[in-house]
Parts: structure tokens; sequence; C-alpha cells
């Protein structure tokens, strides 16, 4: 499993848009493992669109109760399938 930095951004790959009816899917898959609480899956893909850190998502979703360490698996578990990478601007 790859290892996701505290302090590094993150953002969405986008070669992996030519085989966007699978993303959802795969993201869905990563979820159940993860156990992000509620619309917490989508909200994260949705942010990614813009560089993210651990942090500035565990904020965004903070009424949901989202643990770091759980942000950090849901992470690495997208960044192995090569659905995010580490922003440029980081």
């Amino acid at each position: 499993m790859a290892e996701i930095l505290p302090t590094a951004s993150y953002v969405r790959n986008p070669k992996a848009f030519g085989a966007r009816a699978g993303v959802s899917s795969i993201i869905s898959s990563i979820d159940e493992g993860a156990k992000l609480p509620g619309r917490a899956t989508e909200a994260v893909w949705e942010l990614l669109k813009t560089p993210q850190t651990i942090d500035s998502l565990c904020r965004s979703l903070e009424q949901q109760n989202v643990s770091s360490d759980c942000m950090r698996s849901f992470l690495a578990e997208l960044y192995d399938r090569d659905l995010i990478q580490v922003s440029p601007d980081t």
C-alpha cells in the first residue's frame, strides 16, 4: 500500500477518466473497506478535483467525523489504483 504523506497534496489523476464508468465502482469497493461515513466517498472524490492534503480533506468533512487514519487509508487505495496522484504543486 502506498505511503500517503501528511504534508503532500493529492489530486485526481487525469488519466483515470479514460475508464470513467469503472471509477465509481472502484471507489465504491474501496469505500466498503475504508468505511468512510455517509456520503464522504463522493465528497472526497469531488474535493480531489483540486489539490488536497489529508488535513484539508478531514476539515472539509469535519461534520462526518472522518479520522486522518481512515482518510489516509482511503487515499492510499485511490493512489494504489492510480486514481489520484501527488499534486504537481506539492
